[in-house]
């Protein structure tokens, strides 16, 4: 029998590792646009940039002999920095065209932040979940990972430095040594990445501790990894498909049920090594072959640009198409497509930007020019920050009277919210002190509004007719709080636990207080097989037969709809025209019929109060009424609508005293009513 021929040795340019990375940045692009989940292609990444960087510096020498600091970051910076900077002056252009000016601020620090290679302590910073499709979707989050790749060039020629002094201090092996180190700070930071992904998640995905491991199992390949390996072509075939399956189905299998990194970045990060280490472009039967196809291998070429590109066309689309019709599908592709084409666009841009910065004489000049391009950017997008921060309100102020303006004006409209979050009146969400502020008439007739951010949203429409109604306003609210009985574990199960210590004081308070009526919210959203269902939880039921017992009456409010997505990102968007596509179906957001059936059982001295028709008509919901942004966020509600809708309040509340008559001119109802009694006792 014919001994098989070792396996061929492997170039120094390997295709199919290009191909790798064109599949990891399709993996990533998919799960932005499409799908809803990790797809493990950025972990890829990490893998693959930390072995070309353990296999340079064994071709350079510098493992065990001369590290040039310097000339490892100026080598950084003209293969990575040009195009990063291209991409941020073009996001900078596409925020100021395309997106809306209520995100300006948010943006321009984090092209700032991303500049400068923190992006990801900036998201840890802000508790982003990269994940989550919110208010506070920045155009340039997705550089978080650049930023690490980044991070660890910067300690890489640290520790080959560190390595290289302890081996000749104990006269070892440096290739060893710096293995030795590696091995032992990615086992650290491994289980950090275990404990932190458990504890705070949000936050590991970022951390750049929690993802070292990841480098160091990519360098780790690169310096131990044979390129002379004697595997036999049939077991490198089968291992490097094994490792292309991993990295296929991580995303469908792992991505959207288990957190990363922890465990779950096992799955990629094994994936990408079985491809490196036996992927085989001249195999017949081996996965390196396919991915060594030149159309993947020209994507792998791009995929540094086509991930810079992919995510803010992403962003802007999924802010200008709120509830637009069309083709998601389609939509997708176009942006694949344009995303390539920024890609070529901007590469050769960085081409021509290193050859007008390089001079024979002065070596150093291309690496300081495009570092000065980088902090030139982030200096500049932060001085725009400052300034709409600083002058924002009062650009909004001025514009109120334009034709088409929607009030309160993207730039104040995410705090145009109740008084009491600027006096500090409204509690925090991990303090259990209960606070109390007072407004409108000190002798009136006390109302206590209290409860979470849904309560404090209505106290602007209180206000509204405290003078006039002979008011006496009392809020007591909490942030993520609810008023509501705490041995009701399903309502406080995911809530502070500061929450059931304020409740029961708060309550004791309220009581004690003995107001003429309570104020708080009626119902809450449970999800029930993918459906949202509208109900009374028994927590607040408690809380109304205990106050209906203390002869307290009480108006709890129906919620207000709980909009899809963002709808002030829609209404400021310049490339949205027709604001009324901002809102929602009614019945998307609304459960009339659980609400319906919610009533039943409710204390007679108890009045539950249906706002809707103030959000919605019989079909839709609205997020403009009347030239005013009804939202500030998905689920609250502005001031300025809240005074708007206050009579419609003011009413249900009359109604509760029988002394009062209901109508848009109460208080002179209320005066005629006297008078003609006078009148009877005269006769």
């Amino acid at each position: 029998m014919a001994r098989v021929p070792p396996v061929q040795r492997k170039t120094a340019l390997r295709d199919d590792i290009q191909g790798v990375r064109a599949l990891g940045a399709l993996l990533v692009f998919v799960f932005h646009v499409y799908l809803n989940g990790v797809s493990g292609g950025v972990d890829v990444f990490f893998v693959v940039s930390a072995y070309f960087m353990a296999r340079n510096a064994l071709k350079s020498k510098s493992i065990g002999g001369q590290v040039d600091v310097l000339a490892f970051y100026k080598g950084f910076l003209l293969r990575v920095a040009p195009q990063a900077a291209i991409a941020l002056i073009g996001i900078s252009a596409l925020i100021y065209w395309f997106s809306s000016p209520m995100s300006w601020a948010m943006n321009f620090r984090s092209i700032g932040a991303s500049a400068l290679y923190v992006e990801n302590w900036w998201l840890i910073s802000r508790g982003q979940d990269y994940l989550a499709r919110s208010e506070s979707l920045s155009l340039t989050q997705h550089f978080w990972a650049m930023s690490l790749i980044g991070q660890s060039y910067l300690a890489w020629p640290l520790l080959v430095y560190a390595s290289n002094a302890v081996s000749r201090r104990l006269a070892s092996n440096p290739v060893s040594m710096l293995a030795r180190l590696l091995v032992a700070l990615s086992l650290l930071s491994f289980c950090w990445s275990i404990y932190s992904t458990n504890a705070n998640p949000a936050r590991a995905y970022f951390d750049f501790f929690a993802r070292f491991w990841e480098f160091g199992a990519g360098a780790l390949l690169g310096l131990l990894g044979s390129q002379d390996t004697k595997t036999e072509p049939g077991r490198a075939a089968l291992f490097s498909w094994i490792g292309a399956g991993l990295l296929l189905s991580c995303g469908f299998l792992l991505g959207s049920r288990l957190s990363f990194p922890g465990f779950a970045a096992l799955w990629p990060v094994s994936a990408a090594m079985l491809v490196i280490q036996y992927g085989q472009p001249s195999g017949r039967f081996n996965a390196g072959r396919v991915l060594s196809y030149p159309l993947l291998v020209k994507l792998g070429g791009l995929s540094y640009g086509i991930y810079l590109w992919h995510w803010p066309l992403y962003a802007l689309y999924e802010e200008s198409a709120y509830r637009l019709q069309g083709n998601h599908f389609v939509a997708g592709l176009v942006i694949l497509l344009v995303s390539i084409c920024l890609a070529v666009m901007s590469k050769k841009l960085a081409d021509v930007l290193l050859r007008s910065l390089r001079f024979p004489e002065r070596k150093t000049v291309p690496a300081l020019g495009v570092l000065s391009l980088l902090m030139l950017v982030g200096i500049s997008t932060e001085i725009a920050r400052k300034n709409i921060s600083e002058n924002g309100s009062v650009w909004d102020q001025h514009r109120l009277g334009e034709a088409g303006f929607v009030a309160p004006g993207p730039f104040r409209i995410r705090n145009d919210n109740a008084v009491v979050y600027k006096s500090k009146c409204h509690q925090n969400i991990v303090s259990a002190d209960v606070r109390k502020c007072e407004f409108g008439t000190g002798d009136g007739r006390k109302i206590v509004l209290i409860g979470g951010s849904h309560s404090a949203q209505w106290l602007p429409a209180l206000t509204q007719h405290a003078g006039a109604e002979n008011w006496k306003i009392i809020s007591i609210t909490k942030s993520n709080c609810l008023f509501g009985d705490p041995d009701d574990k399903t309502l406080f199960g995911n809530l502070d636990q500061s929450c059931a210590q304020w409740n029961a004081d708060a309550m004791r308070q309220l009581i004690a207080l003995k107001p003429d009526l309570v104020l708080s919210i009626a119902t809450r959203w449970r999800d029930e097989g993918g459906r949202r269902v509208e109900y009374i939880p028994a927590g607040y039921q408690a809380r109304f037969r205990q106050l209906s017992a203390a002869g307290i009456p009480v108006v709890a409010i129906r919620d207000n709809p709980w909009m899809q997505k963002d709808p002030p990102r829609c209404v400021y968007s310049p490339i949205v025209f027709d604001k009324t596509l901002c809102g929602d179906d009614r019945d998307r957001v609304l459960d009339d019929a659980g609400f319906q059936r919610a009533l039943v059982g409710i204390p007679p001295k108890v009045r539950i109060v249906d706002m809707t028709d103030y959000f919605c008509d019989t079909k839709y919901c609205w997020a403009v009424k009347d030239g005013i942004a009804v939202y500030r966020d998905p689920h609250h509600i502005t001031a300025t609508y809240a005074q708007k809708i206050s009579a419609g309040l003011r009413d249900h509340i009359s109604a509760v005293w029988p002394d009062r008559q209901i109508g848009l001119q109460g208080r002179d109802k209320l005066t005629l009513r006297h008078a003609s009694a006078s009148a009877g006792q005269a006769r």
